[in-house]
């Protein structure tokens, strides 16, 4: 994963990334953030999971709906995080 961005979505910042298939990927706790969600991130992970009938595809090129233990470069050096498909963000 690469190409780290970063927007606001209602003044929370949402970091997003695109992979080599240059499919988008949003971190997942910055989504749950972003729309003040309760919803602890393996408990998000389990509905997206669930909810998606298509196990592990998320775009038309074939990119998963979710990463585990992405390595995503940090201020406090590099931290693996959950990151979801745009679609599964959508969805």
């Amino acid at each position: 994963m690469n190409n780290l961005v970063q927007f606001s979505f209602q003044e929370n910042n949402v970091r997003t990334i695109a992979d080599n298939r240059q499919a988008t990927y949003l971190v997942l706790q910055d989504v749950l953030d972003a729309i003040g969600s309760n919803t602890r991130r393996g408990d998000a992970v389990a509905a997206i999971e669930k909810g998606f009938p298509i196990e592990g595809k998320g775009g038309a090129n074939g990119s998963p709906l979710l990463v585990r233990d992405a390595p995503l470069e940090t201020s406090g050096g590099v931290q693996n995080t959950t990151i979801i498909h745009e679609a599964a963000a959508a969805g």
